[in-house]
């Protein structure tokens, strides 16, 4: 439950920006993390 919460947050936050900067916005902060959890957790500490 907790990460379906962080994943409407992010599908928020995603909608508001052009395609090409969210694409390269999500890509980014995909590559520091392993699994989908550990990206969802890492939403907690920024």
């Amino acid at each position: 439950e907790d990460e379906l919460q962080r994943m409407w947050i992010l599908r928020k936050l995603l909608h508001g920006m052009e395609d090409m900067p969210a694409i390269e916005f999500l890509l980014d902060k995909l590559k520091d993390t392993k699994t989908n959890h550990e990206f969802f957790m890492s939403m907690r500490r920024k």
